[in-house]
């Protein structure tokens, strides 16, 4: 009879054993579905981040754009009510000044016609019977203005010569005040010796630079065809300095740009596992950069007011953050060709304080439930709490450790 019963018991527990496996599948195929529509829907996620980055930087809201498009709707329109005034105003000003230009015209009109009628008396007077005939008396003005330059020439050839005059009686007086005989012919003739000899020494100097010249020519003639072949070579140099420099030898060359191209998406891909770690802060790359700062960025601080500072200034639990997001964010980016299924973390575990040690531990399990293994090296013990599966290392007081796991 016990036989019986535990044969049954054997029967249902394999019946129980075969209906596990089939469930056990059955989750496996909509594990794998599932896994498959995450892959989709995180490159959906990827696309449209850049989509989004496109029509507008990521760290900008559309109400904080929607708010400066208001704002300097406002000051055109208040510029524009300022200028409208302003025309308004200048508008005003010149039908005045229109108005003022006609009553002097109409005043000048007058003045002209008086003036005419006091000309015409004149005439009368005179001994011209009327205006074109005293326009015909007059000089042509061609010939009053030649007239007019020899007179000016004139009058500058006077004011240079009495200059000139002046000029050479104070010459004269300086001349006379500056004799001075208390040099003897003695102390002439010593100093003109003195003078003969520099002038020989200047000659023979002179001589020995020509016969330097001379013989600096000869050696380029002789080399001429050893410096035709280096300017040659200077030439293939520069056109080979040039191609290094656009390679990799300054800040604009092509693999800088290909390693800032793929640094840019490496922080995008950061930035999604940053915000589920720590929503304050984002990273951002340097739009303008320095020789030696092609793959530097900066922290991107929200609660702030957006504002960025330098990496280096975060706290170590600040820092941990951004090395798991960073370093996950790299996972992602290599998982286009590789695939990676493993995580390990080596310490950085007790800068955080409890709230953020839970947010990390969390998304360390999401990870794990995602599919990927997840390896922690820590000694808080908080963590031993949360992790199912231990590798301990025991230290013996013997010196030497052992290995258990639990």
């Amino acid at each position: 009879e016990d036989l019986v019963k535990i044969t049954n018991e054997i029967s249902e527990v394999k019946l129980n054993i075969n209906h596990n496996q089939n469930i056990l599948k059955g989750k496996s195929k909509e594990s794998t579905a599932y896994s498959s529509e995450i892959k989709k829907l995180s490159n959906a996620i990827l696309e449209f981040s850049k989509k989004r980055n496109n029509i507008l930087p990521i760290d900008i809201t559309t109400d904080t754009k929607r708010s400066e498009l208001k704002l300097s709707i406002k000051k055109v329109f208040e510029k524009a009510k300022i200028n409208q005034q302003k025309l308004e105003t200048e508008l005003a000003s010149k039908k005045s000044d229109k108005q003022n230009t006609e009553k002097q015209k109409a005043v000048q009109i007058t003045e002209l016609s008086l003036t005419e009628i006091e000309i015409n008396k004149e005439i009368e007077k005179s001994e011209f019977k009327s205006i074109s005939d005293i326009n015909n008396a007059l000089l042509l003005t061609d010939a009053k203005k030649e007239y007019s330059e020899i007179k000016k020439n004139i009058e500058n050839k006077k004011i240079e010569l009495n200059t000139t005059k002046k000029h050479i009686s104070n010459n004269s007086e300086e001349l006379n005040s500056s004799k001075n005989f208390d040099i003897s012919e003695e102390e002439i003739i010593s100093k003109l010796g003195t003078l003969k000899d520099l002038e020989k020494n200047n000659f023979e100097r002179n001589g020995d630079i020509n016969r330097q010249i001379k013989k600096d020519d000869e050696i380029r003639n002789r080399n001429k065809n050893v410096t035709e072949k280096i300017d040659k070579q200077n030439a293939v140099l520069k056109k080979w300095d040039t191609l290094q420099a656009l390679l990799g030898g300054s800040k604009d060359a092509l693999n800088t740009y290909v390693q800032r191209l793929t640094l840019e998406n490496l922080i995008t891909l950061a930035n999604v596992h940053l915000f589920k770690l720590n929503r304050r802060y984002s990273l951002k790359i340097n739009n303008t950069f320095k020789k030696g700062e092609e793959l530097s960025f900066v922290l991107v601080d929200h609660f702030q007011t957006g504002r960025t500072r330098p990496v280096d200034t975060t706290s170590g639990g600040e820092k941990f953050l951004i090395s798991l997001a960073l370093a996950l964010g790299l996972s992602d980016l290599a998982s286009n060709n590789v695939k990676i299924d493993s995580l390990f973390i080596d310490e950085g575990f007790g800068t955080l304080d409890p709230n953020m040690l839970e947010t990390v531990i969390s998304t360390l399990e999401t990870l794990q439930s995602e599919g990927k293994m997840i390896g922690v090296i820590s000694h808080v013990e908080n963590l031993k709490e949360r992790i199912s599966t231990q590798i301990q290392v025991i230290k013996n007081s013997n010196g030497i450790s052992t290995i258990e796991i639990v």
